[in-house]
């Protein structure tokens, strides 16, 4: 039990809170970590580190190289998700380190904080977030340290680490622009010379993200200018969404930060003096401009809750400047009881029995997701036979971590996950054996159309029914006229703009579609 009222000075000191909230969270992540299946976006990424690379179809490839890393130790959900257990730990350490550096007192309370929110608390998966939160935050640090020394090697370093970010998600572009706007307006004077460094140092990773996407048609800026915006249109609904995904994860701190007449908290009018005095604006700022672009972009374009990861470090740092250290004593309690809360309904939801949600459409995709080796042991029957694939990226990826081989992505897919377009060269299977494991029957008819014959197999598991389609002979031909070609239109073709400043990709070159086929984006 965490003590929060004053009773004994031996017990009651904040780095004591601070140390004992560190292990008590870190254990809880660690039994979750244990408990909960791994999703189909963690799965992916393994296939990341499995398969390393300078870039990958959809992001940059930092989490793949994480996960090749551990994937050299061994390869299990726990230890896939060893580094996101590792890097929050680190990330609440510095937290610490830093606000204890101006106020011994207020660091423990707001390390302790920033452990229990549930920002921290739930975040044990394995994701593109994780390297941007820790590599982000170190960023952040430097640039603070070199706005208050003007340390030429403190700004190098600061670009080194947003480079690094940037190698693990383009969203590291946001606070790189708070960075910029710290620099050139609230700095006592434009640091220009501070900027071209940090911009020096972010340049080998900048290089290393530019080679790839040259060398491979540039799938990264397909993909996030214009394959996953397609849906983009004018909201007023995703910004409140926004806004609540941002606000609501905060509880009790939310409330005391928005709270008209909130006890213990300062004016923001003394809070901003004290920001700039002591050189803590540089966290507001890297907090603040980065959630502001996010806000505009909600504008057109839902914001997923995991894209603010990586810039709520920043905002528990900046509360020692608006909060007395009584304030932030008081959030903890309530902060505990919220994470706490969030942790157990989590953990419960895992250990109740998945039979529950039969009946439910998504059932199968759950079934699949937490007992992949009943599923894998139904499937064994035909798999000296056949090869197994799916028409879906996130099965695709759970069977291959599960199953121990590659499955490949058979179909037109979605405009995420398309990886396997570079690790599956469907002509090698001209005239083989398929097996196709589907969950609609509109797949099923598709699937059947690309062999010379099939049959179709019903199998349950746990009252779950999937349908497997055995194909022979399967027609390379056909499947490169159905699927492939209007694939490419769809998702690997340039503007003109780019395809002058690109080798043509290795999926057009691999098939024999025309390089300049790549000179327009079909808006389909």
């Amino acid at each position: 039990m965490l003590p929060m009222t004053a009773t004994s000075p031996d017990r009651l000191t904040p780095d004591r809170v601070f140390f004992r909230s560190l292990l008590i969270t870190t254990l809880i992540r660690a039994v979750l970590a244990a408990l909960v299946p791994l999703t189909g976006d963690e799965a992916y990424f393994v296939l990341w580190g499995e398969f390393p690379d300078l870039g990958y179809y959809d992001h940059t490839p930092m989490a793949g190289w994480w996960l090749a890393a551990m994937l050299l130790v061994g390869k299990s959900a726990w230890l896939m998700r060893l580094p996101a257990l590792l890097t929050t730990i680190v990330v609440a350490l510095l937290i610490w380190r830093v606000v204890r550096e101006r106020d011994a007192d207020k660091a423990g309370w707001i390390g302790a904080l920033y452990l229990w929110s549930p920002h921290n608390v739930v975040n044990f998966f394995t994701t593109t977030d994780t390297p941007v939160l820790l590599f982000g935050v170190i960023a952040g640090l430097f640039t603070y340290r070199a706005v208050r020394a003007d340390r030429a090697f403190d700004y190098l370093l600061a670009g080194v680490f947003i480079g690094l970010a940037f190698l693990a998600k383009y969203f590291a572009v946001l606070l790189g622009v708070g960075m910029a706007v710290l620099l050139l307006g609230f700095a006592g004077r434009p640091r220009w010379g501070g900027l071209m460094l940090i911009l020096l140092g972010a340049a080998p990773s900048i290089a290393v993200n530019v080679y790839w996407n040259y060398q491979h048609g540039w799938p990264n800026i397909l993909f996030n200018l214009y394959n996953r915006t397609r849906d983009a249109g004018f909201s007023l609904a995703n910004p409140l969404v926004f806004v609540a995904i941002s606000v609501l994860p905060l509880g009790p701190v939310a409330w005391q930060v928005l709270k008209p007449q909130a006890e213990g908290r300062l004016s923001w009018r003394e809070a901003w003096r004290g920001w700039r005095a002591d050189g803590t604006l540089a966290f507001v700022l890297c907090f603040a401009v980065p959630m502001a672009l996010l806000l505009l972009v909600s504008l057109q374009k839902t914001v997923g809750a995991h894209w603010v990861l990586g810039f709520f470090p920043f905002f528990f740092i900046a509360l020692a400047g608006l909060f007395s250290t009584d304030a932030l004593r008081r959030m903890l309690r309530p902060m505990v009881l919220f994470g706490g809360s969030l942790c157990t309904v989590g953990a419960v939801a895992v250990l109740l029995p998945v039979e529950l949600m039969r009946g439910h459409k998504s059932y199968d995709s759950v079934v699949l997701g937490t007992h992949m080796e009943d599923v894998l042991a139904a499937l064994e029957p035909y798999r000296a036979e056949y090869v197994l694939t799916t028409p879906s990226y996130t099965k695709s990826a759970m069977l291959s971590f599960y199953g121990g081989r590659y499955v490949p992505v058979l179909g037109p897919g979605s405009y995420h996950g398309r990886q396997d377009d570079f690790l599956t060269d469907w002509r090698a299977f001209d005239g083989k054996k398929l097996m196709v494991l589907c969950d609609t029957p509109a797949r099923v008819a598709a699937s059947r159309a690309w062999f010379d014959r099939s049959e179709v197999h019903t199998v349950d598991v746990r009252g779950a029914a999937f349908s497997i389609v055995l194909g022979d002979g399967f027609q390379f031909g056909t499947y490169r006229d159905t699927v492939l070609e209007p694939r490419v239109a769809r998702y690997h073709r340039m503007p003109a703009w780019l395809a002058r400043w690109s080798k043509p990709s290795p999926f057009l070159e691999r098939y024999g579609l025309p390089a300049d086929a790549a000179a327009a984006v079909d808006r389909e």
